[in-house]
């Protein structure tokens, strides 16, 4: 009862959620927010629930509606007007038009000496190309870790190992980011959230935060426009006991 009633406050806040951030609205699962509402329950409390939910359901999707009417205002271009206004160009105003709006590939007269010095300040503070600084350091609220020393072979070599592990764990269902780094030891901590996020980035495993419960999950890779997301240290540190 407590949680049927969480997710459906949850769903109620959603237009508001988006509203203020700004978000993509097609960032939210529709469909699976409908499944969960549509399971019969005969409480009057819920029910009242169900219905704000469904209206706020409803702005969601009109949201999305009006997201895709804007992104096509914004490539419609009438061929039509284009033409009329070129016939009533001289040849003068074209060829200045498109001098105007000539942009090379590169060029230093778009660069300027102070972008210039940085780039020269920054080239001779970084080491040569293959070399690795070690981080220092993190410190954050109960989370306490030692530098992380890592090469490129040994990346590869523990996060072949991980994966492994994730496969066969993987195979029983979605994993709870969280939960799973909470089994180990603060020292390692830090070092298996580096790992998760490589195997990410190389497409063997999936990261995904859902929306409405903010539950951080590790799924098997699947088909679609892959798309990034930010997981603070914070989620690292407070792990849920599995």
């Amino acid at each position: 009862m407590r949680q049927d009633k969480l997710i459906r406050e949850r769903i109620i806040d959603l237009p508001r959620e988006l509203e203020r951030s700004g978000a993509d609205p097609f960032l939210v699962d529709v469909r699976d927010l409908l499944e969960k509402l549509k399971r019969k329950r005969r409480n009057v409390e819920l029910l009242k629930l169900d219905s704000k939910a469904l209206n706020s359901v409803s702005k969601i999707v009109e949201m999305q509606e009006k997201w895709v009417v804007d992104a096509l205002r914004g490539l419609r271009v009438d061929p039509d007007l284009v033409r009329e206004k070129i016939e009533k160009l001289s040849l003068k105003e074209i060829s200045s038009a498109l001098s105007k709006n000539f942009y090379p590939i590169i060029g230093l007269k778009r660069i300027s000496i102070e972008r210039l010095r940085d780039g020269l300040t920054y080239w001779e503070a970084v080491r040569p190309w293959g070399s690795y600084e070690e981080p220092a350091p993190i410190a954050y609220k109960d989370l306490t870790t030692e530098p992380l020393s890592l090469t490129p072979e040994s990346v590869k070599e523990k996060a072949n190992k991980l994966y492994e592990e994730l496969m066969s764990l993987l195979e029983r269902g979605p994993i709870d980011y969280r939960s799973y780094l909470s089994r180990f030891p603060e020292k390692e901590r830090l070092e298996k959230a580096f790992l998760l996020g490589y195997l990410a980035t190389i497409g063997k495993i999936a990261l995904k935060k859902e929306p409405l419960t903010k539950t951080i999950l590790i799924l098997k890779p699947g088909k679609g426009e892959p798309f990034s997301i930010a997981i603070e240290v914070s989620e690292i540190g407070r792990g849920r006991r599995a």
